[in-house]
């Protein structure tokens, strides 16, 4: 029953106090207090500005003070003294409260006090000093439980008396709605769940604001957000200040009236830039005038604490000044908002039924707060309903925003991606990888970087034959058949064509060399039935030779900024090419180094014989080069594999410079696989060295004199 009583005092905390009683003492009406009724306690009370020990008496007669209601008589009816003062209001109370204790909520008062109930001193806020100047202020809300012992019994009449000194010549500043006398758990429960509803009030402030502040600093894309962000924290410590929960972790009056008035002056200035964000309209000479009021009004606010007796011009004459700038921004910002709709801005008909509802409570409790209307605080409310409308609209702005912004990326990926598949058929996408570059937009004229690769060399023979004897389109479609046959079997061997050259291919192997070679080997394969497709269709017969090597190649761009093009420098490279043109020498379809050798993982695994060792033009140091016959005809291969003995022994007798011992076994082997071209080439080698004689420096390489 409590909690639910409890959650029933929620609505009644934005309510005038009106709404809860079912009348309002006149002045210097003494209260009643009955079961189940909150007593407002803002009017008739007597006031002195003199000071005595005998005003906290319950049997002192106050008749001749000046009767006075505390929501309006402290801020502007002359209640302005330079020392302490003393406030007493007589109560009675049902004989059904008689024995209990009864509550007292006693709001935040801009002083220090002390509180007396019949002469007894209950409770102190802030400090008096003995001369009666204020040494320390506190203006935080107070809950207090006046005990039955010291509670005349009912009918009898109590007196609460408040000793209040002066702060700048404002006597206690003003109170607010929360002062309330009755029965002490009603007090109590109103106390406390006015202390979580604004506290959770704030945090929720906070967390909107802190949220839109990472969302601003994380797409930096919408000014909008780090206003309203701004303008939510703001609200965030002006509830803390209004309410007084910043003593709750911090006993200092100048961080509660930073709290508390910072976002009464910024208020104009943060709303105004939010609405010429949000809605899209240009900043203007109002928008500056405002900012200059603004800032002049904070400084005169931060002046207020260093200068003494400043208070009460702050209060007195400041304060007001700012509500009507918060008028005048609110009216603005309407204006602003009928233009965005004009315009056509996304929600602004949420900002504007969030908008209109907090300038009727700004306005009511501006006109208040001068004097106009009655006591109306519903800008807590009213504020809450524009920060929820704000964000909403923020977020659905935003929403549309990045919506579009999101479609835009998109389109630029895909268009980047096509762009991408475009440039890949003239420059390999691999190549970009091993640049570590994502996209041909990011290459730069310059980048280049170093790998260990094999590098391939391929062309057809007798090409320029082949050439002549057809038209140009049955030439370019001959080549491009030929050659679309190739690139998806090195693809498949971790290799990619990195240059096109007429017939010839240049292609790198970013993978082990097993496969390399595996690769080329299935390419000879292709071109066997390739052949046999060619024959059905009466073309010749294509025959093609293969060059591979392995080292350090450099990858990178060159050209100028208006043209440049990807390319492979090394000598690794140049050698590759000589090797390929090796082929034609040795009459082989593919011939790899010393080097592609070293990196296999098992060599026997492959069908390799070494048939030379060759110093080609331009370089100094010689080069062992292997033919691979794994592509070769079933029964050749295998006369070459039960040969490799024999050929070891030719080899050692031919650098051994025993040519004729050499010459026999080569004629040896050229018998038994019934025609070996490179067993050919020796002997007719080991015959003329014999007769020619040999050099001094003779080592048995094979000096190249063309490439």
């Amino acid at each position: 029953m409590k909690l639910i009583k409890t959650y029933l005092l929620i609505p009644m905390l934005f309510l005038p106090l009106s709404a809860e009683t079912p009348a309002t003492p006149g002045p210097a009406t003494m209260v009643h207090a009955v079961p189940g009724k909150l007593i407002d306690m803002n009017h008739g009370w007597r006031f002195d500005a003199t000071d005595s020990e005998k005003y906290a008496s319950a049997e002192f007669d106050d008749s001749k003070w000046k009767v006075l209601s505390l929501e309006r008589e402290w801020r502007f009816y002359g209640v302005e003294y330079d020392g302490v003062a003393w406030y007493r209001k007589s109560f009675t109370f049902a004989p059904e409260l008689a024995g209990k204790n009864l509550g007292l909520a006693l709001p935040a008062l801009t002083a220090a006090y002390q509180l007396f109930l019949n002469g007894q001193l209950i409770g102190t806020v802030g400090k008096i000093g003995a001369t009666g100047k204020v040494e320390h202020v506190r203006e935080d809300v107070q809950y207090y439980e006046l005990s039955s012992s010291l509670l005349a019994p009912a009918p009898k009449q109590n007196v609460l008396a408040l000793r209040i000194a002066s702060l700048g010549g404002i006597g206690g500043g003003f109170a607010g709605l929360d002062f309330f006398l009755g029965p002490n758990d009603l007090i109590y429960e109103r106390h406390f769940v006015t202390f979580v509803v604004f506290a959770l009030m704030a945090g929720a402030f906070f967390v909107i604001g802190l949220y839109y502040l990472i969302l601003y600093f994380a797409r930096r894309d919408a000014d909008a957000a780090l206003w309203f962000a701004l303008l939510a924290i703001c609200q965030g410590a002006f509830t803390l200040g209004m309410k007084a929960i910043v003593y709750k972790f911090i006993d200092n009056y100048i961080v509660n009236m930073i709290f508390m008035h910072a976002t009464v002056i910024l208020f104009p200035t943060l709303l105004l830039h939010f609405g010429h964000s949000f809605f899209s309209v240009k900043k203007d000479w109002f928008l500056r005038t405002i900012d200059i009021a603004c800032g002049f009004g904070a400084l005169l606010f931060a002046v207020h604490f260093l200068v003494s007796g400043m208070e009460g011009f702050y209060v007195i004459y400041q304060l007001p000044a700012h509500v009507i700038f918060i008028l005048v921004a609110m009216i603005r910002f309407i204006w602003l908002n009928w233009k965005g709709y004009r315009n056509g801005v996304a929600a602004s008909r949420v900002v504007a039924s969030g908008g209109l509802l907090f300038f009727l409570c700004v306005a009511a409790e501006g006109l208040s707060y001068l004097d106009f209307l009655p006591i109306i605080k519903m800008t807590d409310i009213g504020f809450l309903v524009l920060i929820f409308s704000m964000a909403m609209a923020l977020a659905i702005q935003l929403s549309k925003v990045w919506h579009e912004k999101e479609e835009a990326q998109k389109q630029a990926f895909e268009s980047q991606a096509l762009l991408t598949r475009a440039y890949a058929r003239f420059v390999p996408l691999e190549f970009l990888q091993q640049l570590n570059k994502q996209s041909i937009l990011d290459v730069s004229l310059g980048d280049q970087v170093q790998r260990d690769m094999g590098v391939m060399f391929s062309d057809i023979r007798d090409f320029t034959t082949l050439a002549e004897s057809m038209q140009a389109d049955d030439l370019f479609r001959f080549v491009n058949s030929y050659l679309f046959r190739l690139a998806p079997i090195f693809t498949a061997h971790q290799g990619y064509i990195d240059k096109y050259i007429g017939d010839a291919i240049m292609v790198l192997f970013h993978g082990n060399m097993d496969a390399a070679v595996k690769g080329c080997i299935a390419v000879l394969h292709d071109i066997e039935q390739y052949n046999l497709d060619r024959a059905k269709a009466g073309y010749s017969a294509i025959s093609i030779g293969i060059g591979l090597n392995f080292g350090r190649l450099t990858l990178g761009t060159v050209g100028n900024p208006e043209r440049m093009d990807g390319t492979v420098l090394s000598d690794e490279v140049n050698l590759a090419s000589r090797i390929e043109g090796l082929t034609k020498l040795y009459k082989v379809d593919m011939i790899v180094t010393d080097k592609v050798v070293a990196q296999l993982s098992n060599p026997a695994d492959f069908d390799l014989r070494q048939i030379d060792r060759v110093r080609v033009k331009g370089k100094q140091l010689p080069t062992t080069i292997y033919e691979c016959f794994n592509a070769d005809a079933p029964a050749v291969a295998e006369k070459k594999r039960a040969m490799q003995g024999r050929w070891q022994d030719a080899l050692h007798e031919y650098y051994a410079q025993k040519f004729e011992q050499a010459g026999k076994v080569f004629s040896e082997i050229d018998t038994s696989i019934g025609g070996d071209k490179i067993s050919r080439l020796y002997i007719k080698r080991c015959h003329e060295l014999a007769v020619a004689g040999l050099t001094a420096d003779w080592d048995g390489t094979h000096s190249l004199k063309s490439k």
